[in-house]
């Protein structure tokens, strides 16, 4: 208990026997505190481990030579990642998300694509056209491979193709972002929190106090999608480790299945 509320109270104390004496107590709301605190809050705490090492990365769209003839800035294409453009995970199976602003019929196809520490491709999928796009899309990796390692760092991407692929030596034309991310152990003190953690949102509080951005958001973006997380996703993507707030009212959209794959 504050100082000030000390004052406060001893005020409304004196106030609340008055009126006992008087046989008629009613303690004023002022008098009550406020349920609302800073443990209440959402507040990323970004990792400083990741080495950055691998493939160039971006979380803004890059657009190859040769264009594309969408009217849509690539640079609106995102990947939904901290600042510091990578991040930490407990789950052998991930969820990554996206946000995807061109509507359907505007390209021709959307691909993501896992890489290992050295940069070769481990796995790669494309998504069905019949997204109800533009909007946030998250995919899980699908328990067909083998799950990511604890200790290496992943590079990931998304790809828009802007038509179909040719054969040629002309590359396509596409649009993409790509990221990284590393599956770590649960520390001492991480698993001690999230034993106190009972309701999905003390879980996402928890994971983003330890720096797992993943495990943060795909638990807030669960909970958005059932319309319970609204305020505590609009205060994860204006965090000033992650600076995504033009995201914010973007819908999440049902998706991804990827093609020839079955999920969890």
């Amino acid at each position: 208990m504050n100082s000030i509320y000390r004052l406060r109270w001893g005020k409304l104390g004196m106030f609340a026997l008055a009126c006992a004496l008087a046989g008629n107590l009613h303690l004023p709301l002022a008098a009550q505190t406020n349920s609302s605190n800073s443990e209440d809050d959402i507040e990323f705490s970004a990792p400083s481990a990741l080495t950055r090492r691998g493939r160039s990365r971006n979380r803004r769209g890059k657009r190859s030579r040769g264009g594309c003839s969408t009217s849509v800035d690539a640079k609106q294409l995102t990947a939904i990642v901290p600042s510091v453009s990578a991040g930490l995970t407990l789950d052998g199976y991930p969820t990554f998300w996206a946000y995807i602003p061109y509507p359907t019929g505007d390209y021709h196809s959307i691909e993501f694509e896992l890489f290992d520490e050295r940069g070769n491709s481990i796995y790669v999928t494309q998504f069905a056209q019949t997204l109800d796009l533009p909007g946030i899309v998250s995919f899980r990796l699908p328990r067909t491979i083998e799950p990511l390692e604890v200790g290496k760092e992943y590079d990931w991407s998304v790809s828009v193709y802007c038509q179909a692929p040719e054969s040629g030596e002309q590359p396509t034309p596409v649009i993409w972002v790509s990221n990284a991310i590393q599956r770590v152990e649960p520390s001492d003190e991480l698993k001690k929190d999230l034993a106190g953690a009972i309701a999905e949102r003390e879980q996402a509080i928890v994971y983003a106090k330890h720096g797992l951005w993943y495990d943060t958001l795909t638990k807030l973006g669960s909970l958005r999608r059932l319309g319970l997380a609204n305020g505590e996703w609009e205060q994860l993507l204006r965090d000033r480790e992650v600076n995504l707030s033009d995201l914010i009212p973007q819908p999440i959209i049902d998706c991804c299945r990827p093609t020839g794959d079955e999920v969890e």
